[in-house]
């Protein structure tokens, strides 16, 4: 089933304001517990979201995370963590999970650009058959497809 959501008005995406308010939201009910209210998360456990490279990388690579769950050693900056990241991509829409991706990527002094809902759907249809939380390694090895809306060739007269 689609987990696509809807956007915030009659045939328009969501602005980025109410993604970043959406995520925020998203955040406190489902991520919060671990990685804490200012995104420092917990040494050994959970990493830091603030100033972490993974959240600042590719939006792409960044999506698999949450769709498909997280476990293994997860390298940030000169630490190793160990905690598991459930799979939530079945509980939350693409629109709730690129929300909370833009809240994360936009606060605590992040200063990467906003996550489309696009982009999530398009990394949910590259997790939906697996079966397993992806690794740290795993998610190196991703390469981001091109997203690029097809268009169809000019037709003439």
């Amino acid at each position: 089933p689609s987990r696509g959501g809807a956007g915030s008005g009659p045939g328009g995406p969501p602005s980025e304001v109410d993604l970043v308010t959406l995520g925020e939201h998203v955040f406190k009910i489902n991520c919060m517990v671990c990685h804490l209210a200012d995104g420092q998360g917990q040494p050994g456990q959970y990493p830091p979201l603030a100033g972490s490279p993974w959240v600042q990388g590719p939006a792409y690579r960044l999506a698999m995370i949450p769709l498909g769950g997280l476990s293994g050693p997860m390298p940030v900056e000169d630490q190793t963590f160990y905690g598991i990241m459930p799979t939530l991509g079945p509980r939350l829409t693409d629109q709730q999970v690129a929300a909370v991706l833009t809240y994360i990527r936009q606060a605590w002094g992040n200063k990467a650009g906003p996550v489309s809902p696009a982009v999530v759907a398009a990394a949910r249809k590259a997790t939906d058959d697996r079966g397993a939380p992806w690794t740290a390694a795993e998610l190196m090895d991703v390469r981001t497809p091109d997203l690029t809306p097809a268009t169809s060739p000019a037709t003439g007269p």
